[in-house]
């Protein structure tokens, strides 16, 4: 009995609890998106999936993003070897973020606040400026939709 009166307690106690589910945006940054970035982590479900950071593959700092004042970008990799990440679950496959002699991307960006917006190809490109431990980052996401396969991407940028 007092078995049943303590878990009709608790659940009523749970019941009570609000949750909202509404992301949080960012505190603001004051800071300028002006600068060089370099690649902190990369995720994506594309291929063979995979979620690094750069504390696991240091290569990934190659990967470096410059937005200028006259807002233009450039992205390349800078590194002297392939960076290639595997995933945890399957070490025989991975996949290249980034390699020598790749092509430098050139793109133009806007920004409103926390908001970035990064245009190359025809596509906006949307990514958020946070704080994060004294660190300026910019996390940008892309999806990619071929047929019935939808592929994500994401990348965590820190400003240097």
């Amino acid at each position: 009995m007092y078995k049943y009166l303590y878990l009709i307690t608790v659940l009523l106690a749970l019941s009570a609890c609000k949750k909202d589910n509404k992301p949080t945006a960012p505190a603001s940054v004051d800071a300028t998106i002006v600068g060089t970035w370099k690649l902190n982590a990369f995720s994506t479900n594309y291929g063979s999936p995979v979620n690094v950071t750069a504390a696991q593959y240091p290569c990934l700092v190659n990967n470096v993003a410059t937005y200028n004042e006259d807002h233009t970008e450039t992205v390349r990799y800078t590194g002297l070897d392939i960076c290639f990440v595997t995933p945890t679950h399957n070490s025989g496959l991975g996949t290249s973020v980034g390699a020598p002699n790749q092509p430098v991307t050139n793109e133009t960006w806007s920004s409103k606040g926390n908001n970035v917006y990064e245009y190359y190809a025809g596509k906006t490109h949307y990514g958020i400026l946070s704080n994060q431990n004294g660190q300026l980052h910019l996390i940008s996401r892309d999806t990619l939709i071929s047929g019935k396969d939808t592929s994500t991407f994401m990348f965590d940028y820190v400003k240097q």
